[in-house]
């Protein structure tokens, strides 16, 4: 049910309290492909967003979630924001192992880890074995897919990422691509037809303005300008039916309080832009808003409950994280990240400053450079450099044609695909 009017403190803190006992972020499982997702209980549909067009571009300005300035009933609001933006980092401390555990103890597998794969459980090598195994038998049937964590300003490591496997073969025209936050922008740009060189110099100009003139409360700004330059009048037509933008939608009344949604299908370069920057809309520090209004309901940050998402037309999905996995608890098997194939100096903590504030020219070369060593190592480890290379792939056709099938679907952990 969309919101309308102004939602004042009271009421937006009166909706989380009723919903105190049971609403948590929604559990992301493991990126098991159709079969498997057939082959376990279903889960119960979620009503679709109702129609429609986006706001005008000053009513979206005009969030009604801005933190409030003082006293009275403006105190109040900001207070019961605060505390809602508490349990919505919550999701972060788990991936560093330092939050709450996870409950409900009779799930398993996958489901047992919010954030996990569903090899999260074995040991690493053989995880890493049957993700390559499976991996070559989607690449071959024309279903591998790729799914993108959030990673805020560690874009830079996607590029290199995409680029060698874009020249390696692996990733084709018709791969379908999953990505939350930072992971969005990656999905996005790829299928934009743009060059990587151009796609990489908007990443600087944007690096370079968030030194100069500073990156909290007005790096959204700042990301949208240099989308809407960057992205071609068409874009929408390029992306939509491949491209899988997560975001969180808050405050539903039919469901949960935070609900992961899948956007696959974009009405145009307005539409995609909106999406974009929903996926990328880290609470209140993004433009000092705590959400924005997408297709007409307040949403925020897909990463928050889709921290690594997963194209739902895929039989596989190959997993990519701009943080070092191995010192992050709960992400399970990653396929590709900073420090699976080599030694990777930096420490989680400084890859997270490194994720909010931009870093100096030669760190940014240095992911790019490191994005395209650590895809070129899984290619070769995987087989999927070899099998490319003779030609082994049905080009991934099945797959686009599968993501344009249903308008709207129920995936795995309870996110929508929506129209």
């Amino acid at each position: 049910m969309a919101m309308a009017g102004r939602l004042q403190g009271a009421q937006l803190r009166g909706l989380a309290g009723r919903r105190a006992g049971s609403a948590r972020a929604q559990r992301v499982r493991g990126c098991e492909g159709p079969a498997a997702r057939r082959s376990s209980t279903a889960a119960a549909a979620v009503p679709p967003q109702q129609p429609g067009g986006q706001p005008p571009r000053e009513q979206q300005q005009r969030s009604p979630l801005a933190p409030s300035s003082g006293s009275g009933s403006d105190a109040d609001g900001a207070g019961a924001s605060a505390a809602l933006l508490t349990r919505l980092t919550a999701s972060f401390r788990r991936i560093s192992g330092s939050g709450a555990s996870s409950s409900g103890s009779g799930s398993s597998g996958a489901g047992s880890s919010p954030l996990g794969s569903p090899l999260a459980s074995i040991d690493p090598e053989e995880a890493a074995a049957a993700s390559a195994a499976a991996a070559r038998d989607a690449f071959e049937n024309g279903t591998l897919g790729f799914g993108f964590s959030a990673g805020g300003l560690l874009f830079p490591y996607y590029i290199g990422v995409v680029q060698e496997l874009t020249e390696l073969g692996i990733i084709r025209e018709g791969t379908p691509m999953a990505g939350a936050s930072a992971g969005s922008l990656i999905v996005a740009c790829a299928r934009s037809g743009l060059p990587m060189s151009t796609i990489l110099a908007a990443c600087y100009d944007l690096a370079d303005d968030c030194r100069a003139n500073g990156t909290r409360f007005r790096l959204g700004p700042v990301l949208e300008r240099v989308l809407r330059e960057l992205l071609p009048p068409d874009v929408a037509a390029s992306v939509s039916g491949r491209t899988f933008v997560a975001v969180t939608r808050l405050l539903s009344e039919e469901g949960p309080l935070l609900q992961p949604r899948l956007v696959s299908e974009f009405q145009g370069k307005d539409d995609l832009i909106a999406a974009l920057m929903t996926s990328c809309h880290i609470p209140v520090y993004m433009d000092g808003r705590l959400a924005t209004r997408f297709r007409g309901t307040f949403h925020f940050d897909g990463g928050i409950t889709n921290f690594l998402p997963c194209p739902t037309p895929a039989s596989h999905t190959v997993r990519v994280c701009c943080l070092p996995s191995k010192q992050l608890s709960a992400l399970g098997h990653i396929d590709v990240s900073p420090d699976v194939y080599a030694p990777w100096p930096y420490r989680l903590g400084e890859m997270l400053a490194m994720a909010f504030e931009p870093a100096e020219q030669g760190v940014l070369e240095g992911l790019v450079a490191r994005g395209r060593e650590d895809s070129a190592a899984w290619a070769r480890a995987s087989g999927l450099a070899a099998l490319a290379a003779a030609g082994g792939a049905a080009g991934g056709t099945a797959a686009v044609a599968g993501g344009r099938a249903a308008a709207v679907r129920v995936v795995s952990g309870g996110g929508v695909v929506l129209p």
